[in-house]
């Protein structure tokens, strides 16, 4: 009779209308189970189910054919108690004996076995596995049980005696990805899920694993994970993680942190959402944490690979070890220039060698290999772009002297159309100054390297009639009072980034100014702000940061590159000489916004002469 129904007599789900037949399953009445006939209603679980799930060993008794599927899902008896968490249930229909058994691994419509449904009930879980269930399957999705796992919420104990079941078979790595480049650790970051995590970095998971995206752990974090998981993780050893990696989408965690908070809501993706106050605070600190941790691990190498050699025995093989651990670490983890804006200027460079318009480019950068490693993995039409790296440290104006003298050599007799000006620090005014300098180095990189360079070049600049573009920023409104700066900018003054930074960038907008009065009639000059950018590193080193108030306006790096090559083709430069600067938005500010910088006095005072320079710094020709 069983046999004859078993494919079309259905139960609600919630058996609001369960019908005699199933009554009777349920009721242990056989008598009643024979003489009831074919009847059907809506929901697709068949009386077996009901019969199976609820009174397994009745069901068995009455040679109930226990493996067979409802017509939804295709879910078998087994899966459905493993689903509820019934383990007496699942262990009557595991029993040896009796008529046709349970087979342990069949599969659901969806892939799964019944353990992928117990995932939540370790002694479930247990006995299947003592029943032969393997771990190692995966369902049509590519997930496997550990996905699973980090999906489910539960008790953090069951968590971790279901982790420690399925670890000990030895069939599953821990760090085994899905189709979607998943791992477990990542779907448990993705998903908010803490007691999962614990359980994988308690047991050596990778934290350093990208999905199929190229996102790393902290991008899952970015926007996704709560307070408890942020926390947690900045107890953690993540010092491989490269906060500055960008996905497939070219974003670092930070901007996508930056979409998440800022975006509209019905703009984020089905597991993203605007993080809070306090989550987006603790995101910051974690990022700053994980950088800090890098550089004490580059430390850390290299003092190992110097302690390996000393003069009476040098052990070289030891070294070579550390070293080549370090050199690794540079190759994963990128610095191609030490100043905040190189992101900003890679990206803007980026942009330009995608236009039709052909471009010969000529940069300075600190790290030349790792700068021409970034550009060559970019795709851009090589015959009609060009582009060479040169040397170029600006704390040390030798450095910037060398500098000029090859990219002269290389322009030739071509000319220049622009020179952009972007490389900015924010550290704060201590310490002694760069080589014997008696100013900060912040003054020197943000101002006076750059300034330098414009008297070095400025004989080619006139006659190619080239325009000069200063990156500034809207932090030179937060300089009330300019007599300070004598004595603020001088090395070792204490000050700190919020009080340095808008003060190095005000002098270099002076410089700007006077560089237009100079050069008036020969070239055109402006100054453009990119916008605040968060992603580009400038809180690096420093204590900068940046309320609610003002970060509601951030910007995405490519965004603030854009900004940054509008300035170079702009022709509605304003008939007022002093108002040279373009903001991010694309318009050009009043000159009352930094009627402080208009004063020539001030401008004449910080753009000394080159020979004046040069004879401060012990420059010789």
């Amino acid at each position: 009779m069983l046999e004859k129904v078993a494919s079309y007599v259905w139960d609600e789900e919630t058996e609001p209308e369960a019908t005699r037949f199933h009554e009777a399953a349920i009721d242990g009445d056989a008598l009643e189970m024979q003489l009831v006939w074919i009847k059907q209603d809506a929901q697709p679980c068949t009386t077996h189910h009901s019969l199976a799930i609820e009174r397994p060993v009745q069901a068995l008794r009455a040679g109930a054919n226990i493996n067979i599927k409802d017509d939804m899902d295709g879910m078998t008896p087994l899966m459905f108690d493993a689903l509820n968490g019934q383990v007496e249930c699942m262990r009557a229909l595991l029993e040896p004996g009796g008529g046709k058994r349970n087979d342990v691994n069949q599969r659901s419509n969806l892939g799964y076995t019944a353990i992928n449904y117990a995932v939540t009930t370790p002694e479930g879980v247990r006995l299947l596995i003592e029943h032969g269930a393997t771990v190692s399957s995966r369902g049509l999705d590519g997930s496997t049980i550990l996905h699973h796992l980090a999906r489910a919420p539960c008790p953090e104990q069951d968590a971790r005696e279901v982790f420690r079941s399925i670890l000990e078979l030895g069939e599953l790595s821990i760090d085994v990805q899905d189709p979607q480049g998943y791992s477990t650790l990542l779907r448990a970051v993705n998903l908010n899920n803490l007691p999962m995590l614990r359980c994988l970095m308690e047991n050596g998971a990778s934290t350093t694993v990208r999905d199929v995206c190229s996102n790393n752990a902290m991008h899952c974090a970015a926007g996704k994970s709560g307070l408890e998981i942020l926390e947690y993780l900045m107890t953690q050893d993540l010092s491989e993680l490269n906060m500055k990696h960008t996905n497939c989408y070219d974003e670092t965690p930070l901007d996508c942190l930056i979409n998440a908070t800022y975006s509209e809501p019905w703009k984020l993706g089905a597991l993203e959402r605007q993080p809070s106050t306090e989550e987006v605070a603790a995101f910051a600190q974690l990022h700053q944490a994980i950088e800090c941790a890098n550089k004490e691990k580059d430390i850390s190498l290299l003092q190992h690979a110097l302690n390996s050699l000393p003069m009476e025995s040098p052990d070289t093989t030891t070294a070579c070890i550390h070293l080549a651990q370090l050199s690794q670490r540079k190759k994963e983890n990128p610095n191609p220039d030490g100043y905040c804006d190189w992101r900003i200027g890679f990206e803007a460079i980026k942009q330009l060698l995608q236009q039709a318009q052909p471009y010969k480019v000529i940069l300075g950068a600190r790290n030349i290999e790792a700068t021409e490693n970034a550009y060559s993995s970019l795709s851009f039409d090589r015959s009609k772009h060009s582009l060479s790296v040169l040397p170029l440290e600006l704390n040390n104006l030798k450095d910037v002297k060398s500098f000029a003298r090859q990219a002269l050599g290389k322009i030739g007799e071509n000319r220049i159309d622009y020179l952009l000006l972007n490389a900015a620090i924010s550290d704060p005014a201590q310490g002694p100054g760069p080589h014997g300098s008696k100013w900060s180095e912040i003054l020197i990189v943000n101002h006076t390297s750059q300034h330098y360079l414009v008297h070095l070049l400025r004989e080619k600049l006139a006659a190619s009639k080239a325009r000069l573009v200063f990156v500034s920023s809207g932090a030179v409104r937060n300089v009330p009072d300019p007599s300070v700066l004598d004595q603020d900018l001088l090395a070792g003054s204490g000050k700190d980034s919020m009080t340095s930074y808008p003060q190095s960038k005000f002098v270099a907008l002076l410089a700007a100014h006077w560089w237009r009065r100079q050069l008036a009639g020969q070239c055109d000059v402006v100054a453009v702000s990119p916008g605040l950018i968060p992603t580009t590193g400038l809180q690096r080193g420093s204590k900068l940061s940046f309320p609610d108030a003002i970060m509601k306006d951030a910007k995405s790096v490519p965004e603030g590159a854009k900004s940054i090559l509008e300035a170079f083709t702009r022709n509605d430069v304003p008939e007022d000489p002093q108002q040279i600067f373009l903001t991010s938005w694309g318009e050009w500010w009043p000159k009352d916004v930094y009627a402080l910088s208009l004063d020539e006095a001030l401008q004449n005072k910080w753009c000394q002469s080159q020979e004046e320079i040069e004879t401060e710094m012990g420059i010789t020709a």
